[in-house]
């Protein structure tokens, strides 16, 4: 009975949008007409913000939420213009038939059943997000956010192959993950361990025929990923492999190096902070519109009043972008941009030029911007274009950032995140330890087996690092075999046993070389500061102070500093 009634009230809504349609097109209409005069005190602009309005509000509880969101945009765009000292112009009425045209377009093709009211409800995805545990990171609408995979310690291998199982089970073990064998894709088990971080798949173990199962997947957690492993890297062999819903493809032979390195790239997740914008223009329908926009996506947004606030405000909020409207109290886009750039803080800072094209949807420059958008704008050819442009600054930034080699943080980008985090320190009076390590005899290595082999000596240490230390440590390679790592709020006590038994683990693990296989060790000094005091010349005197130590007793140790305190 329920269901019925509902579904009249959805028919009746329904039935009346054709009505609200007309009035839509009919006040546009008018507002075009008197263009030459400030429209807003008439009847028609008082129609068009009361239909806007209306729609943006029933949209979401009728269950159109696609509709009440353009909708919305629409009634921002309105109130904005309402407000705004100037009367309205041809660029703000090309801005106002922009986003009715999309209002109508959805309006058009909306159906009683299409209604989300009328949707059976996933229990599960509803039992979720009532307890809140959804993927972390951020997404704009169109764009799909990864889903969080499992971070466990079992790997399962479907194999027969008893060369590839030996070395896996011997290799993984310094990593601190786990490897469970089954001979055939039926063992598999019906439900996986809550530690079960990624199942790996024999090719050679699906049938004579050698093709995969139609679903590699079917029966699996989706937060659990599966990896193909095939002797035959060809294109045709990989398309096969991810139409079997694999998440990777490992060619033979298989190592541990390659598994950890396969469980980097699969559980890596792009930066889940929500972007931060900077709008700065004069005030008015198009900064709202902006604003709205970003914000209803998740973003950030500042808008700063005047343009001697810019500065302050970038300063303070160190945004991943910053949007220009064309004029600005008299100044030109192009002359606040010009003047940014020779602020050394901010000449790589993505800008975003939005207006001052012809309408016609082309771009139109300004030297020095990232990327211009004429007006009017599409909201959501906004969002996307903002998302992917921040997107991209933050990954050339980690590149910038990272030793190409270990895939860690560079020298210096290591000394910035130590005064952070020694600034954090000091605020909330936690402890602080930092640890330097050396690869014991790199030198000796190159010059007996060549770069090669000490380069992937190195990378086998960083990718150990990267497996056992938390994900709240941040790691450095200083250059050439030191590293260094930064312990926030660990005891003395607990980073000792941290790095002794990642030490353990290095000493355990089988370096490949032309003669056959050797061991490497490495020695560590520690030096740990309460409440964060001392300087960053002072973290990293005591603790290579403490490594000079380790050297000095014969390698392969782990030392302690005297504990650095400044009175203040």
């Amino acid at each position: 009975m329920l269901n019925e009634k509902l579904r009249g009230l959805l028919t009746r809504y329904c039935d009346s949008l054709p009505d609200r349609q007309a009035s839509l097109t009919a006040a546009l209409q008018a507002l075009s007409a008197a263009l030459d005069t400030d429209f807003r005190a008439g009847e028609a602009f008082a129609l068009f913000r009361r239909d806007a309005h209306q729609l943006a509000g029933s949209g979401g509880s009728m269950g159109f939420p696609e509709m009440g969101r353009v909708a919305l945009s629409l009634d921002v765009a309105l109130v904005a213009l309402a407000e705004a000292e100037a009367a309205p112009g041809a660029a703000d009425l090309a801005q106002l038939r922009l986003l009715t045209g999309a209002v109508l377009k959805r309006l058009a093709t909306l159906k009683p059943e299409d209604s989300s009211l009328l949707q059976p409800v996933d229990e599960q995805a509803e039992a979720i997000l009532m307890a809140g545990d959804v993927a972390p990171g951020f997404a704009p609408p169109g764009i799909p956010l990864r889903q969080s995979l499992r971070l466990g310690t079992e790997i399962i291998l479907v194999s027969q192959d008893d060369v590839v199982i030996g070395h896996l089970q011997r290799d993984l073990a310094p990593y601190g993950l786990a490897l469970t064998v089954r001979r055939d894709l039926a063992a598999l088990p019906s439900s996986l361990s809550g530690m079960t971080t990624l199942v790996i798949v024999d090719r050679a173990v699906c049938g004579e025929d050698g093709l995969l199962p139609p679903s590699l997947t079917a029966g699996l957690a989706a937060d659990v990923p599966v990896a193909v492993m095939d002797h035959d890297d060809s294109l045709d062999r990989r398309i096969a492999a991810r139409a079997a819903g694999a998440a990777a493809f490992v060619g033979k032979p298989v190592n541990a190096a390659v598994v950890v390195d396969l469980l980097d790239r699969i559980h890596h997740m792009p930066d889940p902070r929500p972007p931060t914008v900077v709008i700065a223009g004069n005030g008015g329908m198009d900064r709202a519109l902006c604003a709205h926009a970003l914000q209803a996506a998740g973003m950030t947004c500042a808008l700063p009043e005047e343009p001697d606030d810019l500065l302050g405000i970038l300063a303070e909020t160190r945004p991943d972008l910053l949007i220009l409207l064309r004029r600005w109290d008299g100044l030109s886009a192009a002359d606040i941009l010009g003047a940014l750039r020779q602020h050394p803080a901010h000449t790589s800072l993505p800008v975003l030029i939005l207006g001052g094209g012809d309408g016609d949807g082309q771009e139109d420059s300004v030297a020095g911007a990232d990327l211009a958008l004429s007006l009017p704008f599409d909201p959501d050819a906004l969002v996307l274009s903002v998302w992917h442009r921040v997107q991209r600054a933050r990954e050339m930034q980690a590149l910038i950032t990272r030793d190409s080699l270990c895939n860690l943080l560079t020298h210096g980008a290591f000394i910035n995140q130590l005064e952070r985090e020694l600034s954090l320190a000091r605020r909330s009076r936690a402890d602080l330890t930092v640890a330097l390590l050396d690869i014991d005899g790199l030198r000796e290595i190159n010059e007996l087996w060549g770069h090669q082999t000490g380069d992937a000596v190195l990378q086998g240490f960083s990718r150990l690092l990267r497996q056992r230390m938390r994900k709240t440590d941040i790691i450095g390679r200083l250059g050439g075999e030191t590293f260094a790592i930064i312990l926030p709020g660990a005891s003395k006590a607990q980073a000792r046993q941290v790095i002794t038994d990642i030490a353990g683990a290095f000493r355990s693990l089988e370096q490949p070389c032309r003669d056959g296989v050797f061991q490497a060790t490495v020695s560590a000094g520690i030096a740990d500061f309460a409440d964060g005091s001392g300087t960053v010349r002072d973290c990293l005197r005591a603790a290579d102070s403490a490594l000079f130590a380790a050297k000095n007793r014969g390698r392969d140790q782990v030392c302690l500093a005297t504990p650095v305190r400044v009175e203040a």
